[in-house]
């Protein structure tokens, strides 16, 4: 680890901490809350509704800067998921479509094993 990289990163984190008070991330949070219904998507996919507390940037600020304000790399979720995709360190669509479906997967079999079918 030497000293470039440290100021880098240093800037990196001083440049995504103003982003998230700029007024063009407060607009473009409001818009994905409105796009998502203000519903946590994994929760959607599992068939539960679930108010939204983040929006989350699939490629993370720190990998990719420039897709701080695209729609396709912002997706709601609750805290408890927004929580588990930062703890499983999902950082790419790939891979959070990859846990979303494990987490399909594993609900039909607790449902089918405890016999709760929809």
């Amino acid at each position: 680890y030497n000293a470039d990289r440290y100021v880098r990163d240093k800037a990196n984190e001083d440049a995504i901490r103003l982003f998230y008070t700029s007024t063009a991330w407060k607009k473009k949070r409001a818009e994905i809350v409105r796009r998502d219904n203000d519903e946590c998507q994994i929760c959607k996919a599992l068939y539960k509704f679930v108010s939204s507390d983040d929006i989350h940037h699939i490629v993370p600020m720190t990998k990719d800067f420039s897709k701080r304000l695209d729609n396709d790399n912002l997706i709601s979720l609750c805290k408890y998921h927004h929580q588990q995709v930062h703890l499983h360190n999902i950082n790419n669509e790939k891979q959070l479509i990859k846990y979303v479906k494990q987490l399909i997967n594993s609900d039909k079999f607790y449902k089918k094993l405890l016999r709760i079918e929809k």
